[in-house]
């Protein structure tokens, strides 16, 4: 939103110091809600057992830190990324928790991804600014034909809560153990009854 409106108020089409106009943020979620609809089992696999194992526990702390460091930089105004945020959340999880160990050679290849993200980009964004140049409509075709490569390219290892088992497992651990403790507690209240009997 921050760079859209940038170039808004850049081109002279927005007044300086306004907000993110209306259709700036209906867009920008709407980007976000399809890349997330696209490719968020991928991430979440990822994120819960390919950096390290995550149990609940460790899930609540992973959340809680990252929720405490995102606060902490948007209040002095520091900017972060939230990916990056999270990622280093849940390998200290996975650190911090006796008996697991952290995947290294998936946090590299994250690594990996964040050092090359800000050049694609910029190499993407000035490619796209020489298709501009020769109509918009050419522009518009070419990122649409790369997105539905791109798309179509990941479906050939599709990842869904059919295949993303390990994450699933976890939510059902905790169901389980509530069911047992529930249990346990309904036993031991039993007990008590027949004793005062």
């Amino acid at each position: 939103m921050g760079i859209i409106t940038l170039v808004l108020i850049s081109a002279g089409t927005q007044s300086p110091g306004s907000g993110p106009q209306f259709w700036v943020i209906t867009a920008c979620a709407l980007a976000i809600a399809v890349g997330t609809y696209a490719g968020g089992w991928r991430i979440i696999r990822t994120m819960g057992s390919g950096l390290t194992e995550v149990k609940p526990a460790q899930g609540f702390a992973a959340e809680t830190s990252t929720a405490s460091a995102i606060l902490a930089s948007s209040h002095l105004g520091f900017a972060l990324s939230t990916t990056q945020v999270a990622s280093g959340s849940v390998i200290g999880s996975g650190m911090g928790r006796k008996g697991t160990t952290v995947r290294w050679n998936m946090v590299g290849k994250i690594a990996l991804g964040w050092l090359f993200t800000l050049p694609a980009a910029g190499i993407v964004g000035a490619l796209t600014a020489l298709l501009v140049k020769t109509g918009v409509v050419i522009a518009a075709v070419a990122g649409t034909a790369a997105v539905l490569f791109m798309f179509f390219y990941s479906r050939k290892s599709s990842v869904g809560h059919h295949n993303a088992v390990e994450v699933e497992e976890a939510g059902q651990t905790v169901r389980f153990a509530k069911k047992k403790a529930l249990a346990r507690a309904r036993a031991k209240a039993n007990q008590h009854k027949d004793a005062q009997l």
